[in-house]
């Protein structure tokens, strides 16, 4: 169940003035066209909702992350930092579908093969362990997606910004060739509130889709 802070309590978008561009839809008329009841929409982000729902899988993944003993006490400030991420992902989506960028059912199909080899897993496995656990494979989409198209965004818009001197390129060069037998690591941050400090390891262990991946394999074991 939702704490009351968080139903139906943020709209996100910008309306437009009287008398100039097109104005946004109100939150009522966004929430009528969508067919959700509004007592199941967590948050209007522009002309789209996001659903209680989807805070609670997000919910759901970060307490299998954390080992599922998030205290009671910190689920508030979970669930308001779930529906923070989700209201960030809508908006990259958004201004991505602005410029056409597209993300097809075979890209998501694509990388879900990857994120689950990485636990030597088959997509039909992960699907299973996944909903074993409650969680839809759905969840991940929006993560994948932003993960891909953001990046591309940013940089189609702000590359003729950029000036990178040739010495630049040759510093950057020499120094992958350097760092080209060594471990790379990709290190990602996500929000959990800590009651006690003294747990603060266990609660941050980890909470991406690998970590989710890998703590499902040992709930199951």
């Amino acid at each position: 169940m939702l704490y009351a802070d968080a139903s139906l309590a943020q709209s996100t978008g910008n309306a437009q003035a009287p008398g100039g561009a097109q104005e946004q839809p109100s939150s009522e008329d966004v929430i009528r066209r969508s067919g959700v009841p509004r007592d199941a929409v967590a948050a209007v982000v522009n002309d789209a909702v996001i659903t209680t729902y989807d805070v609670r899988q997000r919910m759901r993944l970060a307490m299998i992350s954390a080992g599922g003993s998030i205290p009671k006490e910190a689920l508030p400030q979970l669930q308001a930092q779930s529906l923070r991420d989700l209201i960030e992902e809508k908006l990259k989506l958004q201004e991505t579908a602005k410029f056409e960028m597209d993300f097809s059912d075979a890209q998501f199909a694509q990388e879900f093969a990857v994120l689950a080899a990485q636990s030597n897993l088959t997509p039909e496995a992960l699907v299973a362990l996944l909903n074993s656990q409650g969680v839809s494979e759905n969840i991940f989409r929006p993560q994948i997606e932003v993960n891909i198209l953001w990046p591309d965004l940013v940089q189609g818009r702000y590359r003729d910004r950029v000036r990178i001197s040739e010495n630049e390129v040759d510093d950057t060069y020499e120094r992958m060739r350097e760092d080209v037998s060594l471990d790379q690591y990709l290190v990602s941050e996500l929000c959990i509130p800590v009651d006690d400090p003294a747990r603060a390891q266990q609660y941050y262990e980890g909470s991406r889709p690998r970590a989710c991946v890998r703590r499902c394999r040992q709930l199951r074991s």
